[in-house]
């Protein structure tokens, strides 16, 4: 039995963060508490924007990108969508990504969100970005 609780972020709260070859932004839109197996996670869905800090991309590793929230670090991102999507090399389109994901954490509870820091995490990982 899966339980769903779902929770409005404070609304348009951005996120931004930079590193020498990305310059990233995510909005957070909105959370749910699912109980899986017995097991409380909390996802946290958002709108992640990458583009090159230098140059236009073509792709991007959306493994790179975390999300702490608090002591909190976002276990995995996905993507929001009914199908399942490649994350290693997620296409840019006209140099720029826009793409709907969702973090995974197990022990961080819906009713802290407000309250805690929230920070976008970028890999210094040449793996990251694909031009």
């Amino acid at each position: 039995m899966s339980l769903l609780l779902a929770c409005k972020i404070n609304s348009h709260e951005f996120i931004t963060a930079t590193n020498q070859d990305l310059i990233a932004s995510v909005e957070l839109k909105s959370s749910e508490t699912k109980v899986i197996g017995g097991t409380k996670n909390l996802f946290v869905y958002g709108e992640l924007n990458a583009e090159g800090a230098k140059k236009d991309v073509s792709a991007v590793n959306l493994n790179c990108f975390q999300l702490r929230v608090g002591t909190y670090l976002s276990e995995d991102i996905s993507v929001d969508s009914i199908a399942s999507v490649l994350r290693e090399r997620y296409e840019s389109k006209d140099g720029k990504v826009m793409v709907r994901v969702y973090w995974v954490f197990e022990d961080l509870k819906e009713s802290d969100l407000s309250n805690l820091n929230k920070e976008l995490i970028l890999s210094d990982s040449q793996e990251c970005v694909f031009y």
